[in-house]
């Protein structure tokens, strides 16, 4: 994952905390070009620990927005809290409590 298509240029000098990281997944998740995937993804980070949860259409949906949470520098661990849901329309990553 290219880092700085989403502003992050160097992360060996300044940990990022949880706000930070979670925009930076949020970030590459919105990229169509890095995450072409459809589905309702929300993020979470505490600790910098990432907490995906939300619906997405297929197995490999899951797998990818998986793939960008734990590839991102500083994220400790990710939890997979995703549901398949096969009907699932258009891609829509959003912060939690952010309205539907």
């Amino acid at each position: 994952v290219d880092l700085s298509e989403v502003g992050v240029q160097s992360l060996e000098t300044k940990p990022l905390d949880d706000e930070r990281l979670q925009e930076v997944i949020l970030s590459l998740l919105w990229s169509r070009e890095l995450f072409p995937v459809s589905g309702e993804i929300e993020v979470e980070v505490m600790a910098s620990e990432v907490r995906l949860t939300g619906q997405v259409p297929r197995l490999i949906d899951r797998l990818e927005a998986l793939a960008v949470a734990r590839r991102v520098p500083g994220v400790a661990a990710v939890t997979d809290d995703l549901q398949i849901d096969p009907q699932m329309g258009l891609s829509r990553v959003r912060k939690p409590n952010e309205p539907h």
